[in-house]
């Protein structure tokens, strides 16, 4: 199955309305650690939108292959790096 340019557009600006609604709508009700942890969320659906908007068409299969190394990275960000800031 093929996402399509349309459908990646969407993921992109939903995932960064998403991610503006915590940054700024919910900055005083959650923590900095509950607002970096909902990146979890936000970033891989943003970054496989923005990956099958570049390309033209994408498959489903590439995309969630993206996200799941986008959640990685990030994992490993989080876990790693993070603590030591």
């Amino acid at each position: 199955m093929d996402i399509s340019r349309q459908t990646a557009k969407i993921m992109v600006f939903a995932s960064l309305l998403f991610a503006a609604a915590i940054y700024l709508v919910l900055f005083d009700s959650l923590s900095e650690t509950e607002m970096v942890r909902l990146s979890y969320i936000w970033l891989p659906v943003c970054i496989s939108g923005a990956i099958a908007w570049k390309t033209g068409q994408s498959t489903l299969t590439g995309t969630l292959l993206w996200a799941g190394k986008t959640m990685l990275l990030l994992a490993l960000f989080f876990e790693l790096v993070f603590p030591m800031l």
